[in-house]
């Protein structure tokens, strides 16, 4: 019976994220989950999901559609009986500060079905260094999987360097929505504030009044500013917008707080609106690159740097921890003299990444419906870092 509840509650979380991220995919969804009674062969994608973070949450349902509507989409923590495959690690990260580099993953490798490690991460704060130790523990652990495919280039050439089988890479920028190629207009600013991770935290004022400045900044030269908070769950601690009031009360300047539940129609729009974005999450900077709107990243972990080198925007990334809002807002005062021209670097470089881990996304979905253990062909994976002109 707990099984069967279990099941049900799965079901409708999984509903109602197709119903908000891809509701033309919702009603089917259901109706075929009511007819195979649970997830008997079903395809389980477990990550962090479930937890508030729109970014996560927004990557999750859109692989989830690209892998067929027999997706079900878990939170790592979770376990489901009778999958046909697994695919885990979707937003998830290994971790180098815990004696166990996939703990948040324990209960979904119970399962006794082929399974995959896809767009995991290096949860690396700028200030930890990768230790052998480390290395060894990240071997045992992915060695559970029948392939591995991480989340960026980084975590890619690190681990293969130290003789880690990583199959190849799947970037959360392949994931997500854009709304094509528009116009950059008016004169806003977006920015997503991040104080979640327990690095942060230890420094949470020194974020408010680094953020506070940005916004007057801004606001003395006329710009209006956008916050926006991609978590909204989790208590005050891991809260965006409990850190975006916080923010506005000590800023001499003005902004907007975004108060209603994120979806994908109004973030796009919000970055529609925005000439630049200020991001401290990945995610928004993601999301910035895939809209064409120039980015300066606020970054307290090595998968922002990743990402920023991917772009080959590295000259706009600022590590939180020793960031001077003097100097970001100058940064910031490039970006907009050259708004256009970023722009089109950004689509062009998206536009590339795109089409070859299409390649990726449909090996991963041949071996979806396959019943074999064989590894899904990567093999463009070198491709793409040539195009790139990222170090293999």
């Amino acid at each position: 019976m707990s099984q069967i509840l279990d099941g049900i509650k799965r079901a409708w979380w999984s509903y109602q994220s197709l119903r908000k991220f891809r509701p033309e995919l919702a009603n089917g969804y259901m109706l075929d989950m009511l007819r195979t009674r649970g997830f008997l062969d079903r395809v389980v994608l477990a990550g962090d999901f479930t937890f508030g973070n729109f970014g996560d949450d927004l990557a999750g349902a859109v692989l989830a559609q690209q892998l067929g509507h027999r997706a079900v989409l878990l939170s790592s923590s979770e376990y489901a009986p009778r999958a046909r495959c697994l695919l885990a690690g979707a937003g998830g990260l290994l971790r180098v500060s815990d004696s166990d580099p996939l703990s948040s993953y324990r209960e979904v490798c119970r399962q006794e079905v082929r399974s995959g490690l896809i767009s995991v991460g290096l949860n690396q704060d700028l200030r930890e260094v990768v230790r052998d130790d480390f290395l060894d523990k990240v071997r045992g652990a992915i060695s559970r999987f029948d392939f591995v495919a991480v989340r960026d280039h980084y975590a890619y050439k690190l681990l293969r360097e130290n003789g880690i089988p990583v199959h190849g890479f799947v970037p959360d920028l392949a994931l997500l929505p854009s709304a094509g190629r528009k116009e950059l207009r008016g004169e806003t600013i977006l920015l997503i504030p991040c104080a979640h991770s327990t690095a942060l935290r230890a420094i949470r004022s020194q974020l408010v009044e680094l953020y506070a400045k940005l916004i007057e900044q801004a606001s003395r030269l006329g710009f209006k500013v956008n916050l926006c908070p991609f978590q909204v769950r989790g208590g005050d601690s891991k809260d965006d917008l409990a850190f975006c009031r916080e923010i506005i009360e000590v800023s001499g300047g003005s902004a907007v707080v975004f108060m209603d539940v994120l979806t994908e129609e109004k973030i796009l729009s919000l970055y529609d609106e925005a000439m630049i974005v200020i991001s401290g999450r990945l995610h928004g900077s993601i999301l910035a690159a895939r809209c064409g709107r120039p980015f300066l990243s606020l970054a307290y972990n090595v998968k922002q740097y990743a990402f920023a080198e991917m772009m080959q925007v590295n000259d706009f990334v600022f590590s939180v921890y020793d960031a001077e809002p003097t100097e970001v807002w100058k940064e910031c005062e490039k970006l907009i003299a050259s708004a256009s021209s970023y722009s089109h670097r950004l689509l062009d470089r998206t536009s590339v990444v795109r089409t070859v881990i299409e390649e990726e996304l449909a090996a991963v979905r041949d071996w979806v419906q396959s019943s074999h253990r064989a590894v899904p062909d990567f093999s463009s994976v070198e491709v793409l870092m040539k195009k790139l002109k990222l170090a293999c």
